[in-house]
């Protein structure tokens, strides 16, 4: 794809300072401008290269106060052929180019410079590369630069070096915003060799999905549309319909069943994790019964009372509960009682409900499939997998309850093994992409979003504030950001937001950074589709607005799947 060659669209008027210039179109370019197109203002040797963020008409007849506002009060029009009148545009300077660099301007752009539209090779020192050609290892390209079409289309990309600095896409409910990690799925599916900073790949960055809506099942009926990851996964409860029905013959599919290997937990981990899902959230009297789990969940205590040293054999076993259940209610009996009766039993109570959970479910086996060894097959730089966690109906009938402990468990072993990756003997250049689909149900913000409590959300803090070291990069989607825990949100360095409800603009505004005033106007006002790409995913300097191409595939149905 080439850019049209540049052409001569108008002329800077006075006022311009060294961030915007201002300059006056020219009568056969009033089609050409466009808000969100790249722009030049030629002067001293160099170029001011800007885009264009507004555009005002002119008319001196219909100015307040002018000689002809008599005549329009009374219905009368001025003779237009003799009027002064034009249209006025505002750019945003992104930077000054001297040869080949991109810097700060050195001084505003001189009233009467010429203004020209740019072509691609001329945006290489903003990019990177000729946005109007391929994109380079380093990067993926997601649509079209707003107000660009046809033989001008230049494209919006993103840079793959930043994305273990997290990113987060935000949206309104149609809005665009799962077919803009769709999109970005779809790329890195079709990369051969990738350039992620910390690493250079040889195939692509593998990809673990939490899909809520059914939203990229697509890729595991046909794994054709993403032909660089080895295998495509689908995780669902063994207890489900799709487990049941066991549809798919492609070589790629592999159906898994969602059996966690508990025994990736320390003891306090475990404890944490069974008296929060009972209480469902902490409160006074849970460190004394955590403390109390912890001890007998201790591998050297369970091996010597029940002759096990594994919490999957433990759980799987409603016999192995009962006596460890028996084992704490007899400390607490007699004078001289270890455990306090009322602990005991508020240990009893927790214990049975998580193991009645984890069977009802068929959470835990004796041979766990989504464990450490998964990670190293899902995460191979050689055969890198795909991943989505099926939480529709059809891939996992259970409450939000069960479903934060599935996310608190993947997010606990995707830490625990990409820390091992980069401190210990393994290969450290292993890179994930971590995508958590209506990240507030998992992470929320609890003062504005009261959901109870999410078990999921302190190792999500982790994730988000310590990942990125590790090549652990996280990939946060939701409707309402302002119901997402702040400091997670804090900690993406990406955003790529659709339309946001005007609630929570200042929000947005405020965990971005900020955004130009004319972009942060169109916050609640976007088209679907349209977006703006802010942070370090973005080569440009300055926020881009981008028009997100559609997905290939898009074929669940309100009936389900169907592959």
């Amino acid at each position: 794809m080439q850019a049209a060659a540049s052409r001569r669209v108008g002329i800077v008027l006075s006022g311009s300072t060294t961030r915007r210039f201002d300059f006056i179109v020219l009568e056969d370019a009033e089609d050409t401008v466009v808000e969100g197109k790249y722009v030049a203002a030629i002067a001293g040797g160099g170029v001011y290269l800007g885009v264009v963020e507004e555009l005002s008409h002119v008319h001196e007849f219909y100015e307040e106060g002018e000689v002809w506002v008599e005549a329009l009060r009374k219905g009368r029009r001025p003779p237009e052929g003799v009027a002064r009148r034009y249209l006025r545009a505002t750019a945003r300077i992104v930077g000054y180019v001297s040869g080949d660099t991109l810097q700060n301007p050195p001084r505003p752009p001189p009233p009467g410079a010429t203004v020209s539209t740019v072509t691609g090779a001329e945006l290489k020192p903003v990019y990177g590369f000729d946005p109007s050609g391929d994109p380079p290892d380093w990067a993926i390209v997601v649509g079209d630069l707003y107000g660009y079409t046809g033989s001008e289309r230049l494209s919006a990309p993103l840079d793959l070096r930043a994305i273990t600095m997290h990113m987060a896409v935000v949206g309104t409910t149609g809005s665009g915003k799962s077919n803009t990690m769709g999109v970005i799925i779809e790329e890195l599916g079709r990369k051969t060799g990738v350039d992620v900073g910390i690493a250079r790949l040889p195939v692509t960055i593998p990809a673990l999905i939490v899909d809520i809506n059914g939203d990229y099942l697509d890729y595991y009926c046909n794994p054709d549309l993403v032909p660089s990851y080895w295998r495509v996964y689908r995780l669902v409860l063994e207890n489900s319909r799709a487990y049941q029905s066991r549809g798919g013959t492609h070589v790629k599919q592999v159906l898994l069943p969602l059996h966690l290997d508990l025994d990736i937990l320390e003891p306090h981990e475990l404890a944490e994790a069974i008296v929060v899902l009972y209480r469902r959230g902490p409160g006074e009297a849970t460190a004394i019964q955590e403390s109390v789990l912890a001890e007998h969940l201790d591998k050297e205590y369970l091996e010597e009372r029940l002759a096990i040293t594994s919490y999957n054999e433990l759980f799987s076993s409603k016999k192995l509960v009962g006596e460890l259940i028996s084992d704490i209610l007899e400390k607490s009996r007699g004078r001289d009682a270890e455990i306090h009766a009322a602990t005991a039993r508020a240990v009893e109570r927790q214990l049975n409900t998580f193991y009645r959970s984890l069977s009802r479910n068929r959470l835990v086996s004796e041979t766990p499939t989504v464990g450490g060894e998964f990670i190293d097959e899902l995460t191979n730089p050689d055969e890198p997998g795909l991943a989505i966690v099926d939480f529709t109906i059809d891939g996992a009938p259970t409450g939000l309850d069960v479903k934060q402990f599935i996310v608190y468990y993947i997010s606990k072993l995707l830490y625990k093994k990409f820390v091992d990756y980069k401190m210990g003997e393994s290969r450290s250049d292993r890179v994930i992409l971590y995508v958590l689909e209506e990240a507030q149900n998992f992470a929320p913000n609890l003062p504005v979003y009261q959901i109870g409590f999410s078990i999921a959300r302190s190792i999500l803090y982790t994730v988000a504030t310590q990942g990125r070291k590790f090549g652990l990069s996280l990939a946060i989607v939701t409707q309402r950001p302002k119901y997402v825990d702040p400091v997670v949100l804090s900690m993406m360095n990406t955003f790529i937001i659709h339309r946001v409800p005007p609630a929570d603009v200042g929000f947005v505004e405020q965990v971005t950074g900020g955004l130009p005033g004319g972009l942060k106007a169109r916050l609640s006002t976007m088209e679907k589709g349209v977006a703006i790409i802010h942070g370090q995913m973005n080569p440009a300097p300055l926020p881009s607005v981008a028009r997100v191409r559609k997905r290939d595939s898009h074929g669940v149905s309100e009936g389900g799947l169907h592959c």
